[in-house]
C-alpha cells in the first residue's frame, strides 16, 4: 500500500527553531527560494519569532510559499491556516513525519489524518472516486468537503485507515492548495489542536496547548496570518453500497437522498 521506501526517512529530525513566515524578511526569503541560502535538512533556521507581520491568507506571496514547500520536501512540518482552522501539514508519503505530527497532537493510535490535495485530478491519482463521489467533488471542490475513499497508491501506511481508505479534500484556500501543488503530492492537514482540546483558530492557541501539554516538538515553519474566523469543520462523506453517507455534517450540506 506504501510505494515509497520508508527507509528514506533517516532518523528523527533534530530540534529546530520554528520559522514564522509572513510578509517580512523578503530579502532572506528570496535567498532561501533562490538557493543562495540553502535549506539543508536539520539546519537550525533562525528568525526572531516575535518579529512578524500578520497577513491574510490570500496575501501569502510566492516566495513565502516556496520556502514552506521546501520544508515539506525535506520532511518537515508546517503550521498553516486552512479555510476552517489552523492545521499541521506534512508530506503524506512520509511515515516518519506523520508520526511526528501524531506525537505533537497526542493522537490515538489507529486514527488517521485528513489530507489536502491541490486538485480533483490529484485526488483521483491517490484515491478511488466513484462517479457519485466525483459529482460531489466537482460541485463542492475547492471547499470544506472531505471525501473518504479507497486508497490507490503511494501514501504512508499511517495515513491510511485499516479498511484501506483515506480522507481528502481540495481546500478553498489557495495557499493551502499551493502547498500540495508545490510538493506534488497530498499533504497531511490535520487540525493543529491537541487531541481532545478545542480547535485552534490562532497560533497563540496552538502554542498554549503545546506548552500546557509539555510538548517539546515544534513545527519547522509557522505561517501565522492572525486569528481565523470560527467556522464549522469540513463535511465528511463516503459511499457505501452505492449510496452517499454523511459521516460528519459540517460547513457543506450534502443531500443523501
Amino acid at each position: 500500500m506504501v510505494s515509497r521506501d520508508e527507509s528514506r526517512d533517516h532518523g528523527a529530525p533534530a530540534a529546530r527553531h520554528p520559522v514564522v513566515l509572513a510578509r517580512f524578511g523578503q530579502a532572506v526569503l528570496s535567498l532561501w527560494a533562490s538557493g543562495t541560502l540553502p535549506l539543508r535538512p536539520h539546519d537550525p533556521m533562525k528568525l526572531v519569532r516575535t518579529v512578524k507581520k500578520r497577513v491574510t491568507p490570500r496575501l501569502h506571496d510566492s516566495t513565502t510559499l516556496r520556502a514552506a514547500i521546501e520544508i515539506l520536501k525535506q520532511g518537515g512540518v508546517v503550521l498553516f491556516p486552512t479555510e476552517t482552522a489552523y492545521g499541521l501539514a506534512a508530506d503524506a508519503r512520509r511515515a516518519q513525519v506523520v508520526e511526528k505530527i501524531f506525537a505533537m497532537k497526542g493522537r490515538e493510535a489507529g486514527k488517521t489524518p485528513p489530507l489536502i490535495v491541490a486538485s480533483a485530478k490529484m485526488a483521483g491519482e491517490y484515491m478511488e472516486l466513484s462517479p457519485a463521489l466525483l459529482v460531489l467533488a466537482k460541485k463542492h471542490w475547492p471547499g470544506p468537503l472531505t471525501i473518504v475513499g479507497k486508497v490507490r497508491k503511494g501514501l504512508a501506511s499511517n495515513v491510511v485507515r485499516s479498511d484501506g481508505t483515506v480522507a481528502m479534500r481540495v481546500s478553498s484556500l489557495a495557499s493551502a492548495r499551493a502547498l500540495s501543488r508545490g510538493l506534488g503530492a497530498p499533504i497531511v492537514a490535520t487540525s493543529a489542536n491537541r487531541a481532545g482540546e478545542p480547535t485552534c483558530y490562532s497560533v497563540e492557541a496552538f502554542d498554549r496547548q503545546m506548552k500546557e501539554a509539555g510538548v517539546v516538538l515544534a513545527p519547522d515553519v509557522i505561517l501565522d496570518v492572525g486569528r481565523l474566523a470560527e467556522v464549522p469543520p469540513s463535511t465528511i462523506i463516503t459511499e457505501k453500497n452505492g449510496k452517499i453517507v454523511v459521516l460528519r455534517q459540517g460547513a457543506i450540506s450534502v443531500r443523501t437522498s
